[in-house]
């Protein structure tokens, strides 16, 4: 009754794959654009946030050119228990200018901080697990969907991502079997090892709950369409 009771009112999504190049990060941006866009406009008039937490490839903040924010992510990760700390000095806004010149926000990014790849165990040895879900949860009244565009494979990034998350969202390609292979190894053996782990951090937490797979259209081969 206490978790209902408090519940917030944001539901954090993580799109992750242990394959790449499966259409994550693509997915995270149309998927945060059709939620944001109002309904007029055939959306749903939703107030997002996308994180993007995958400091090696930043794609999602390469692909959205957003401005930078005044505080990096990691600064934000680092000060965010202190007194006088703001949130909303880590966040930006993706804007889009119409033809009548005038610019509209559309959602909030938080981007990927390249800081992380400088001395990478010197940049994350300050860091406790859980800390981006203790950031997130700072703001998660103040959207309706945090979508986190989260590395592959099983690092701390994606470790993070995932802990901080409530559900998984996982595209795949139906034209080969490795990205289901991943996907199944993510559900049979990541997602319970990394439920153990948010349970020692946050004992309400149980294992990351995956979404359905859904595919990301590409062409196929009569070859790979029978395998």
């Amino acid at each position: 009754k206490q978790y209902i009771d408090n519940d917030y009112r944001a539901l954090i999504v993580s799109l992750y794959n242990n394959k790449g190049g499966v259409g994550k990060t693509t997915t995270a941006i149309n998927l945060a654009a059709i939620l944001s866009l109002p309904e007029k406009n055939n959306g749903y008039g939703k107030k997002v946030l996308v994180v993007d937490f995958d400091p090696n490839q930043k794609d999602l903040t390469d692909l959205l050119g957003v401005e930078p924010s005044r505080i990096k992510l990691s600064e934000g990760l680092k000060q965010f228990k202190t007194k006088g700390f703001d949130v909303q000095d880590v966040i930006s806004s993706y804007k889009l200018k119409a033809g009548n010149k005038k610019v509209y926000k559309i959602f909030d990014v938080i981007s990927a901080d390249e800081q992380f790849l400088i001395k990478p165990e010197s940049q994350t040895s300050f860091l406790m697990r859980g800390d981006l879900r203790n950031l997130l949860r700072k703001i998660a009244n103040e959207y309706d969907y945090i979508i986190i565009d989260a590395p592959p494979g099983d690092n701390y990034f994606t470790k993070e991502a995932i802990v901080a998350s409530d559900v998984i969202l996982m595209p795949s390609k139906h034209n080969s079997l490795s990205s289901f292979k991943n996907a199944a190894a993510a559900m049979q053996y990541i997602f319970p090892r990394l439920g153990k782990d948010r349970r020692e951090f946050y004992p309400e937490l149980a294992d990351p709950t995956p979404l359905p797979i859904f595919f990301n259209g590409e062409q196929i081969t009569n070859a790979s369409k029978t395998q």
